[in-house]
C-alpha cells in the first residue's frame, strides 16, 4: 500500500507541475504580440542611436572645420609676426649703416630704411590677410 500511495503522490505532483506549466504559457497570439513589441522597441532604439551617431559625426566635422580655420588663422598671424620681426631687424641694421653718413645723405638713408620697413610690414599684412580665412 505504501508503494501505491507513493505512486499516486508522484502522479499528483507531475500533474500539478504540468498544469502549472500549461497555465503559465502564452498563446501564440500573445507571443507574437510580445515579439512585435520587442522588435518595434528595438527598431526605435536603433533609429535613435543612428540619429545620435549622425548628429555626433556632424558635430565632430564642424569642430574639425573650426579647428582647421583657427589653425590657418594662427599660422597666418605667426608668419606675419616673423616677417615683421625680420623687417625690424633689417631696419635696425640699415639705420646703423646710416650712422656713418652726415647731413642730407644720412636723412635720405634713414628715410629709405623707414620706407622699406613700412613696405615690408604692409607686405606681411597683405600675406596674412590672404592666408587667414578669418581675416
Amino acid at each position: 500500500m505504501n508503494a501505491n500511495l507513493t505512486g499516486r503522490a508522484v502522479s499528483v505532483l507531475v500533474f500539478t507541475l504540468l498544469l502549472g506549466t500549461a497555465c503559465s504559457r502564452q498563446s501564440p497570439v500573445e507571443t507574437q504580440a510580445d515579439v512585435n513589441k520587442a522588435q518595434a522597441e528595438g527598431n526605435r532604439d536603433v533609429a535613435k542611436a543612428q540619429s545620435e551617431a549622425v548628429d555626433a559625426t556632424a558635430g565632430a566635422r564642424e569642430d574639425v572645420a573650426d579647428a582647421r580655420t583657427e589653425l590657418a588663422s594662427d599660422s597666418a598671424k605667426a608668419q606675419q609676426d616673423v616677417a615683421v620681426t625680420a623687417a625690424e631687424a633689417e631696419h635696425k641694421v640699415a639705420v646703423a649703416r646710416c650712422g656713418s653718413m652726415t647731413g642730407a645723405q644720412r636723412d635720405a638713408c634713414k628715410n629709405e630704411a623707414d620706407a622699406r620697413l613700412q613696405a615690408d610690414k604692409a607686405h606681411a599684412e597683405t600675406n596674412r590677410v590672404a592666408a587667414d580665412p578669418q581675416k
